[in-house]
């Protein structure tokens, strides 16, 4: 059974009313999970950002959490979010009983930066997000979606990143998603995309290694169909309203989709798989 996040990144603009109306639509559109932010605002960036308001304006706290998690288990829709501050690493496992962790890819990146020496440029952040994954490995029963991004493949290696995320996480089952950090993805570097994403797995010498899908930042639904033609498990799409596409209202808005695209790309996924279903089946 192919899994498909519905990434509402902050495409809520921090209304717990949009969040909710999100919630609704992706459900509806057969999705198998919503994934949001936990953060601290003055960890990961600074006053300078550009989208320094909207960083404010969409900053999750316990509170928020539960009542989202609570209304996702409402409606039938399992909940988790991508994960940067080891604060919430109790909190998730133990009061919200997250199914997944999720490590985005700025921090596989930074853990590689780490095994690399090379850690100088973002030390602001690479001790505290060890920090955070030392937390993670104290709960090793719940699997870990790790991010890996292709854009910055010859930057830090796969296995450099790898290695890292493994060495701190040894007993916990980590499912690797490749992405891509260009936003929007341009038509060039989709071929870019495909051609790397889908060549790990059989030119990978890593041990234990398993890709299990695909974090999809195109504009296009190809990539994650083809990504299941290849074997994937995971699929994750960020997506928002039409409104916060159409005014550029995020930073993740560009590369988003609505419910009712994801819907399509749903439906896609399932066709494929009953067709798969057939094929073992004759």
């Amino acid at each position: 059974m192919k899994y498909v996040i519905a990434d509402i990144s902050s495409n809520w603009l921090g209304d717990l009313r949009i969040a909710k109306d999100l919630i609704d639509a992706c459900a509806g559109a057969g999705a198998d999970a919503i994934k949001m932010q936990f953060w601290h605002k003055d960890l990961l960036y600074g006053k300078t950002h550009p989208y320094w308001q909207m960083i404010v304006q969409v900053e999750m706290n316990f509170e928020k959490m539960r009542i989202l998690s609570e209304y996702a288990k409402v409606r039938n829709i399992a909940w988790f979010t991508s994960t940067f501050d080891a604060r919430g690493i109790d909190f998730l496992a133990t009061e919200l009983d997250v199914p997944y962790f999720k490590l985005a890819s700025c921090v596989t990146s930074c853990m590689g930066l780490r095994v690399a020496d090379r850690v100088a440029p973002y030390a602001k952040w690479v001790t505290p997000f060890e920090n955070m994954l030392g937390k993670m490995a104290q709960y090793p029963e719940i699997p870990v979606i790790a991010s890996l991004d292709v854009h910055q493949a010859d930057q830090i290696t796969l296995k450099q990143r790898h290695d890292a995320i493994v060495k701190l996480l040894p007993k916990s089952t980590i499912f690797w998603l490749m992405t891509h950090s260009l936003y929007p993805l341009e038509s060039h570097n989709v071929k870019k995309l495909g051609g790397t994403v889908f060549n790990y797995p059989s030119q990978s010498s890593l041990q234990n290694w398993e890709w299990a899908g695909l974090s999809d930042h195109t504009q296009h639904e190809i990539a994650s169909l083809y990504a299941v033609c290849r074997g994937a498990t995971f699929i994750e799409r960020p997506v928002a309203f039409q409104s916060v596409i159409d005014t550029e209202a995020t930073p993740d808005s560009c590369v988003s989709i609505t419910p009712e695209q994801l819907g399509k790309v749903v439906r896609m996924i399932r066709s494929i798989e009953f067709l798969e279903h057939i094929g073992v089946e004759g």
